[in-house]
């Protein structure tokens, strides 16, 4: 997966490359136990503000967005806490 022109779930610029790094960084150490793992990294955000122009809860890669529902117990405990 390459780097989207525009991200749906803006978290911070460095969102993407920094989830690339990870994901490559992951793929070295697994490597060297067994080259048939493959590691995936997924970054999740959850919004700090009330800002109305950006979602409540962010997602990379994009293509995790069904997941974006099962999230929002989380905002609801946290809100409990």
């Amino acid at each position: 997966m390459g780097y989207p022109n525009i991200l749906k779930y803006y978290m911070w610029g460095y969102q993407v490359p920094f989830r690339i790094a990870c994901e490559t960084k992951a793929e070295s150490i697994f490597n060297s136990l067994d080259r048939g793992l493959q590691p995936k990294v997924s970054l999740i955000g959850f919004l700090q503000n009330d800002d109305p122009k950006q979602p409540p809860i962010c997602v990379d890669p994009e293509n995790l967005e069904e997941i974006i529902p099962k999230l929002e117990a989380v905002i609801d405990r946290a809100d409990e806490l």
